[in-house]
């Protein structure tokens, strides 16, 4: 693949772009939204140089950061003629490889999961990415962890995991893989409640799915709630474990809805992430 050049119009758009206060940036998109979007998507496509891809995706990531209605800007009229999703699906391919084979030893890895915690809250990534076989990939990074870098790997892994939770086709994969057994291992021992969080919100989610729900009674999760609960933890949606307690499925021979329950439990439908 050979890089293009930047045109005139897209360098003078990311100059007065590049560098600018989150208000006058904010004031910019508000002005001519689609152009920004535009050059952004363009350098995606055409340039290759890792610094500028990154920089790129950050300028992203930052303007849906600040207001996630931004992303109607990709689908705007204007931009009819562009594949605003290409060069992001060609992304996930590449992060697929650096999962497998890293760039750097250390970085690789962590800037591969960093990216798609981000991109796979769009149902088209997710669907690029069960195709490009990557949940497997994400499986052995569910382990322990203790220092603060491991422990951010580990919080934006699972992050990966709840996201595509909602998707059917990697439900299929994750209720065939180690997932769940790996989940529940780092929910009992972890002491980060923004990875306990984002662990229940999945478990709750993939509870109603096939046998899964039967599997976390095997695997003990009723016990394991019920050790959480004892902690002291503030965030309220772990405050709604007992509500979680009751929508595991009983050991016992009894009909269970464990849909209905799940939409019933309104501490775990409110919370995000």
């Amino acid at each position: 693949m050979s890089t293009k050049l930047i045109s005139s119009t897209s360098l003078q758009l990311l100059r007065r772009y590049d560098h600018r206060s989150e208000s006058h940036r904010a004031q910019l998109l508000d002005d001519d939204g689609p152009s920004y979007v535009r050059v952004f998507v363009r350098v995606l496509r055409d340039i290759f140089k890792e610094d500028t891809v990154e920089y790129v995706l950050a300028l992203i990531d930052e303007m849906l950061a600040a207001n996630p209605k931004r992303a109607r800007l990709f689908h705007d009229s204007t931009l009819a003629d562009e594949d605003t999703y290409e060069p992001f699906l060609r992304l996930v391919k590449w992060l697929c490889e650096q999962l497998k084979k890293p760039f750097h030893p250390t970085r690789g890895v962590p800037t591969a999961i960093n990216c798609l915690a981000t991109l796979l809250k769009e149902p088209v990534v997710r669907s690029s990415f069960v195709q490009a076989d990557g949940v497997k990939l994400l499986v052995p990074l569910i382990s322990p962890a203790s220092t603060q870098q491991s422990i951010q790997l580990l919080y934006e892994t699972c992050l990966c995991i709840w996201l595509l939770s909602y998707y059917e086709p990697a439900i299929e994969y994750l209720a065939t893989s180690r997932t769940l057994p790996r989940l529940i291992d780092v929910v009992k021992s972890s002491t980060k409640e923004k990875v306990v969080r984002v662990i229940v919100l999945t478990l709750k989610n993939l509870m109603s799915k096939g046998t899964l729900g039967a599997q976390m009674v095997d695997l003990q999760l009723p016990q394991v709630v019920q050790s959480l609960k004892a902690q002291a933890w503030s965030d309220e949606c772990l405050a709604g474990l007992g509500i979680m307690h009751l929508c595991l499925p009983s050991p016992n021979p009894i009909k269970w809805d464990g849909e209905s329950c799940a939409l019933g439990c309104p501490l775990f439908t409110s919370c995000y992430y």
